[in-house]
């Protein structure tokens, strides 16, 4: 049924196109349907809500807003002096946490960005061009069959996973 509403629309645009008639455009543009979804929008908003809010459990009172502003004008403090005397009184930032990734998991992110390089972008390193570390591939034998391998990706990633793991 699918293939003959195909054909038919098919053979409509064919003769419309031939007799140059105007009414061409219009099978041309997509439909738009009124009802887009059958979640109506009010439920959405309340499911989403729901999904995305977050519990937060303090077991300590988080400096606000305010106690982190630097006051910037000529009757103030420089910041370092302001953040030398919050260590002071034992007020300290926490630092944000991160998890480095496993060894396996950083190599298939920097395998993915590898395959994403354009040649005719900058890299921003120009000792080594972008054409010569997205292709620089060796074929490896894998289950009877030949796969490039690009060799600067386990080497990019121990240097990616240093650079995280000392910053």
């Amino acid at each position: 049924m699918k293939r003959r509403h195909t054909r038919h629309l098919r053979n409509l645009f064919l003769d419309r196109l031939f007799r140059k008639d105007l009414a061409v455009h219009a099978l041309l543009k997509k439909q738009t349907r009124s009802n887009t979804t059958p979640v109506s929008a009010p439920v959405w908003h309340d499911h989403l809500h729901r999904h995305f809010k977050v519990a937060r459990t303090f077991e300590e009172p988080r400096p606000s807003a305010v106690d982190m502003a630097v006051p910037c004008s000529k009757n103030h403090p420089p910041p370092e002096v302001l953040l030398w005397r919050g260590e002071q009184s034992g007020w300290t930032t926490d630092p944000d946490e991160f998890e480095i990734p496993d060894l396996s998991v950083l190599e298939g992110v920097v395998c993915c960005q590898f395959q994403k390089l354009s040649a005719g972008a900058s890299s921003g390193f120009d000792a080594i061009p972008i054409p010569f570390s997205k292709h620089a591939c060796l074929p490896v034998r894998c289950d009877g069959k030949f796969k490039q391998v690009n060799v600067l990706v386990p080497l990019m990633t121990r240097l990616f996973r240093v650079l995280l793991s000392e910053s």
